[in-house]
């Protein structure tokens, strides 16, 4: 149709020719990006990157996905590949990548600080590598991160404080690593985190009571680390809470009573601590309550009754602490039991029902199973198994 302005014409051919132009540069910036990528992979065993070459279109190389309409990439997902080398810092000129998996792989090296310049990024999987150092601050800038797992490697140094402003975060997974220092502060900004897995570390200091903001909080597990102080009573306010699992550290004090209100709680290990007093009647109000191992502390009261209300409880450990009084008849109510340690403790009398010892129809061990971490990608549902 022929223009009767030709002002508004030639402003619009203007327009789509400074488009064209101005997305060469970022496509030429991509491919460039994926060549370092490809480079930086010192053994490729099973030939994953095989077709990573000029002869066919960058969007249909192996584990690669571009955007439909700008034709960017908006993911690398190369998982399980035996891919060895490191992570090339160029990848953070992929403007528009939204998702980097290199779960199960042999990457060495660190983690590039360049992925904070890739603001589109939700997922960020490195999870079983042999990857070290720092955990990069500029990860920070990321304020559409929806998941990070970085599990399972050789990380070193603490989590940086500029995670907290992450506040998209739905799940943050860094078990099996080295890293030291505190818990950030401001970990409660990340009013959107479900989980958070940082089993298997060295974290010192205290858990911040900052943590009464993670209100969509579905499962905390910070065991086998230096941790001390006090269990905040702040968690009691986590109301979607699932699992809390603090094993494994140096936490004294008392068990708050306030976790009786995580109303969700299905799952709360606490054993290998120096907690003391008294074992908290409110626990009995968890009626979803499947595990309770409070052994390897210095509790020093008698066994609530209230707990034998936990119809669905299959593993209570209360071995190796200082607890006194009979064990009450009404634990041969716990119909779900499957383990059950008491030993070691300063019980007196027999337990009797209608004037007979009640006889257990479950397992009475002298040690409980060790328990074991988890990592997002593949225990995402939060089923920790035992071994």
């Amino acid at each position: 149709m022929a223009c009767k302005n030709i002002s508004p014409c030639i402003f619009i051919v203007c327009s789509v020719v400074v488009s064209v132009l101005s997305a060469e540069p970022s496509l030429e910036a991509e491919i460039e990006a994926l060549k370092a990528f490809k480079n930086a992979i010192t053994q490729d065993p099973l030939g994953a990157l095989a077709n990573w070459t000029d002869a066919s279109h960058r969007c249909n190389w192996s584990g690669v996905t571009c955007d439909p309409s700008s034709n960017l990439v908006v993911s690398i997902s190369l998982v399980d590949k035996q891919l060895r080398g490191q992570i090339s810092p160029f990848l953070g000129n992929l403007s528009a990548l939204q998702v980097l998996d290199l779960t199960l792989n042999s990457f060495t090296g660190h983690i590039p600080p360049q992925l904070g310049l890739c603001s589109q990024l939700t997922d960020l999987t490195l999870y079983e590598n042999s990857l070290s150092g720092p955990i990069p601050a500029e990860l920070g800038n990321l304020q559409n991160l929806h998941s990070v797992d970085l599990g399972d490697n050789s990380l070193n140094g603490s989590i940086p404080e500029s995670i907290c402003n992450c506040t998209s975060l739905q799940a943050l997974g860094i078990i099996f690593n080295n890293l030291t220092g505190p818990i950030p502060r401001n970990i409660g900004n990340l009013v959107n985190l479900q989980l958070f897995v940082a089993f298997g570390n060295k974290l010192e200091g205290s858990i911040p009571v900052s943590v009464e903001g993670l209100q969509a909080l579905q499962a905390l597990d910070l065991s086998v680390n230096n941790l001390y102080g006090a269990i905040p009573k702040e968690i009691g306010n986590l109301s979607n809470l699932e699992y809390l699992q603090l094993f494994g550290n140096s936490l004294v004090g008392e068990i708050p009573p306030e976790l009786g209100r995580c109303k969700n709680l299905a799952h709360l290990e606490l054993y290998s601590n120096q907690l003391s007093g008294a074992i908290p009647s409110e626990l009995g109000d968890l009626v979803y309550l499947e595990t309770l191992r409070l052994y390897q502390n210095r509790l020093n009261s008698t066994i609530p009754l209230s707990l034998f209300k936990l119809t669905s409880l299959t593993h209570l450990g209360l071995s190796e602490n200082q607890l006194t009084g009979i064990v009450p008849p009404e634990i041969g109510s716990l119909r779900s039991m499957q383990v059950l340690t008491l030993h070691s403790n300063k019980f007196t009398g027999d337990t009797f029902v209608n004037n007979k010892p009640v006889k257990f129809n479950i397992p009475v061990y002298g040690h409980e199973f060790p328990h074991r971490g988890t990592s997002i990608k593949y225990r995402n549902a939060l089923q920790f198994e035992e071994p």
